[in-house]
């Protein structure tokens, strides 16, 4: 691998015994990054980009190649790659400057010079999932609000797609306000592609700080959940080192006092300078031996043997990815040397100095560890009561009785007192984004990720209680469920229901809750996203009836990034998917770019070409199915890896390697 700059870019040349060409492009510009009031333009630009360069190439009198375009929305950055033949991919990569409002032929003169006037592009377009699975009230704590610690609720603003391409023309590698690299396998194409005048300002990277809160100790509220703790550690590999030996910990404390072998984890989530290392068991640990696994670990720690801190050393030893090394240039950290043994130590102390414990709301204090979210204050509230009777079902929680609101707060109370694993409130003061549906139906989130979710017109005095939230939350951004229609048919049954079948209103109003908008859609004949956790070899069904299986999973010891893995995918498709504002095609589709590797210490895997018998991105009639091969590189061991599988339906699944 080397670097070169050409017209004031960097490219990186990768050294790739794939024999297909591959260009591509990373920016400085993720989740962390985005507003809540931009909730969904980065995947959108990701869409854009993923449709605009993917488009059929016409290479001559009946000869058109249709090249592979993978976008990968992160946490601090986006990549877009093109792949395939490489008359393919350069005519391809010839459309960047359209696409995103740079120099092309015959553009109009403007102040950064001709730069295009973006096209008239289809609104057709899916945004493109965020594969990352965060614990949204720590990242919050840490950092701040942000499309990252609001990935969880799965939705975007309404013109999130017009965000997304204006977006793009900030991003744009011709303006200079984003810092970005190229990178291809090439080495002739740097300087070849989007030549001609093509007059690019890329911003030199500047290192960005993560906040003076992102190292503070503390606990967290978080119910019923499998997270334990979480702790930060530099971004780099000493930090990986670490989350492979905090990952070693956490599998022998478990097996140790639970008695059981349950399956553990470690998720890294990227921030600007630092490591998120969220630390959680497939299983759901109570009681005692929870108390005793965050004690052993987090509270009084035994003193790691140097043995485990000279393996994670070895194990980081090797040189980083190139998309690892891509990363950091991008965001103004320093290239790396191997970590040592006194730098591991070092980010474990770090750890150990910031970590945000999960605990039950009403648990006993731990010294030293204080709330990180203050109590909502107490204020006069103005009441509001729900016609809707009592739920007696036990499978199905009540919805709010009564909501009181104040002048900067929202607090539902529930028939018998608080409902199990709700928020005790939100604050308006600090709201920052409101989710809506044609049912009437909102949700309320505060800075601190807490929620409140109910429907309007199952109160008294609808009128007034939307007529005061409004005023309460003017200002603030809202998003709108994807489904519409359905909540719009549930809002018609639940009118008829005030009148003669209550019983039947009941469930259908506790289903608009926030974490059932998907579970109203299964409802009425439009299955939500599906979320599964199980083993290799397993078959999951997705709600229209595809299914998805990944199995035979080899890793061999690799020379360039530690370790390469097979794997092979069976996908069979199912029905349209019947859902609006989404292709009725998108769970018919699979594509390479539909799966990521992780490691046990939660490193990402790069995905790389296998050669014959390769998955590729095809679209699927119902009954019909295929089968191909997927290979990834990692920067060290497998361990207890996990293979994830994300669409654009944000469907949801991930298979253990045990």
């Amino acid at each position: 691998m080397a670097w070169e700059k050409v017209d004031g870019v960097d490219w990186q040349v990768l050294e790739d015994d794939v024999d297909q060409t591959v260009i591509g492009w990373t920016v400085a510009h993720g989740l962390l990054d985005e507003t809540a009031a931009d909730l969904g333009a980065l995947r959108y630009a990701a869409g854009v980009l993923r449709r605009e360069l993917g488009r059929p190439v016409e290479l001559g009198a009946g000869d058109v190649s249709v090249p592979e375009v993978a976008a990968l929305v992160k946490e601090t950055t986006l990549t877009v790659t093109v792949r395939g033949r490489r008359d393919a991919v350069v005519s391809a990569w010839e459309r960047l400057p359209a696409v995103v409002g740079g120099p092309v032929d015959g553009a109009t003169s403007g102040p950064m010079g001709d730069l295009a006037v973006a096209p008239h592009l289809d609104d057709d377009v899916d945004p493109v999932p965020a594969r990352v699975s965060v614990w949204g009230t720590d990242v919050a704590a840490r950092c701040g609000a942000s499309a990252l610690s609001l990935i969880w609720l799965g939705v975007t603003v309404p013109d999130a797609l017009e965000r997304g391409r204006a977006l793009l023309r900030r991003l744009s590698p011709f303006t200079g306000e984003v810092p970005g690299v190229f990178f291809t396998n090439d080495a002739e194409l740097p300087g070849r592609v989007l030549a001609g005048g093509a007059d690019m300002r890329s911003r030199e990277p500047v290192r960005r700080s993560d906040g003076p809160t992102v190292d503070r100790a503390g606990t967290l509220e978080a119910t019923g959940g499998s997270v334990l703790f979480s702790v930060v550690v530099p971004r780099g590999l000493a930090g990986l080192a670490a989350a492979d030996v905090l990952a070693g910990c956490l599998a022998e404390t478990v097996a140790d006092v639970a008695g059981t072998d349950v399956p553990v984890g470690v998720q890294v989530t990227e921030l600007h300078e630092h490591l998120i290392l969220t630390l959680q068991t497939a299983e759901t640990l109570t009681g005692e031996p929870r108390d005793r696994v965050i004690d052993r670990l987090a509270l009084a720690p035994l003193p790691i043997p140097d043995r485990a801190v000279d393996t994670a050393v070895e194990n980081r030893a090797q040189a980083p990815s190139p998309a690892w090394q891509r990363e950091r240039r991008v965001l103004g950290l320093p290239e790396e040397a191997p970590p040592t043994a006194a730098q591991v130590r070092s980010a474990l102390g770090l750890a150990l100095g910031s970590v945000h414990l999960a605990r039950e709301r009403g648990s006993e204090p731990v010294p030293g560890f204080d709330p990180l979210v203050p109590d909502l204050p107490t204020e006069h509230l103005r009441s509001f009561s729900t016609w809707i009777a009592r739920q007696r079902d036990p499978r199905v929680a009540d919805a709010p009785a009564k909501l009181g609101i104040g002048p900067t707060m929202l607090r539902p109370d529930y028939h018998g007192g608080t409902r199990p694993g709700a928020d005790a409130g939100v604050s308006l003061a600090d709201a920052v984004i409101v989710v809506e549906d044609d049912a009437s139906g909102m949700t309320v989130v505060d800075a601190a990720m807490r929620r409140v979710s109910f429907v309007v017109d199952t109160f008294q005095r609808p009128k007034a209680l939307r007529s005061l939230l409004d005023r309460r939350l003017k200002g603030v951004p809202r998003a709108r469920s994807t489904d519409s229609e359905r909540t719009a048919a549930i809002r018609a049954l639940g009118l008829r229901s005030r009148r003669w079948l209550r019983p039947v209103v009941v469930l259908a109003v506790l289903m608009l809750g926030f974490i059932a908008f998907m579970a109203i859609s299964q409802a009425f004949g439009a299955p939500g996203p599906v979320q599964e956790r199980v083993s290799v070899g397993e078959t999951v069904k997705l709600g229209n009836g595809s299914t998805v299986t990944v199995r035979n999973v080899d890793t061999v010891r690799s020379g360039a990034y530690g370790t390469r893995t097979t794997l092979t995918v069976d996908f069979c498709a199912g029905e349209d998917t019947r859902a609006r504002g989404v292709s009725p095609s998108i769970q018919q589709r699979v594509a390479p770019g539909d799966f990521v590797l992780w490691g046990g210490g939660a490193l990402r895997a790069t995905r790389t070409g296998v050669g014959s018998g390769e998955l590729g991105t095809v679209t699927l009639a119902r009954g019909q199915c295929t089968q191909g091969k997927l290979a990834f590189d990692l920067n060290g061991d497998v361990g207890q890896g996990r293979v994830a599988y994300a669409n654009g339906y944000n469907d949801d699944v991930v298979w253990y390697i045990r």
